[in-house]
């Protein structure tokens, strides 16, 4: 059973809010989940017809729906083509970026593409190091590859992250998803990485059973 406040559908929501050219506005504030106006009558476009037809099936055509990180990540591991939807994030800049486009597997993510821009960087956590006592590095990659992508966690929010998702520790992670919504950048030491600062852009959620992206 699911903690998630809307339904679960799947690929099928996510075809519906691109029919529905709905927009998907980052909630890293700690605002609440909601769909803005507050209608379930979706007005879906009907091939070969100039007008629209009404079922009572989610957020209303042009509707802006507005998620936070945990539930974002839950889309992106158990519904497969929403990491691939055309469906567009509207950031807090009032930018609008395609949800194929913001987010990226943090194997997947490059300097060239997501230094210095908002967007959000997901994977299994298969390894947490110590830095020196100052925090962990998430599936820290060979001090040699400065070009993959590193996650840090410093020592400070470990608690905030421990509190939010009723860990027992913060080495609880190993093996579970992880989401951080925030820009890139280039270390002092030339490496390619992310700080995990504010719980708000961080989220974390357990690896499904029958994982689709295995």
């Amino acid at each position: 059973m699911s903690d998630s406040p809307w339904p679960e559908p799947g690929d099928e929501e996510v075809a519906r809010w691109e029919a529905n050219e709905n927009v998907i506005a980052l909630a890293i504030d700690g605002a609440e989940d909601a769909t803005e106006p507050d209608d379930s009558t979706a007005r879906v476009r009907t091939p070969g017809q100039g007008g629209h037809r009404y079922a009572r099936t989610g957020p209303a055509f042009g509707s802006t729906i507005q998620r936070g990180a945990t539930n974002l990540l839950r889309q992106l591991v158990n519904w497969p083509t929403f990491k691939t939807s055309s469906v567009n994030m509207r950031l807090p800049s009032g930018e609008l970026v395609p949800v194929h486009t913001f987010f990226s597997r943090v194997r997947d993510a490059s300097r060239e593409e997501h230094v210095g821009h908002l967007r959000g960087f997901w994977g299994l956590v298969h390894t947490l190091d110590d830095w020196n006592g100052r925090g962990l590095w998430i599936n820290s990659p060979p001090a040699y590859n400065l070009d993959a992508l590193r996650l840090f966690l410093p020592s400070s929010i470990h608690p905030a992250i421990i509190e939010k998702f009723g860990l027992a520790s913060i080495d609880e992670l190993r093996g579970r998803y992880v989401l951080l919504i925030d820009a890139a950048r280039v270390s002092g030491g030339n490496r390619f990485m992310a700080d995990v600062y504010q719980v708000e852009k961080f989220a974390t959620i357990l690896k499904p059973e029958n994982d689709p992206n295995d």
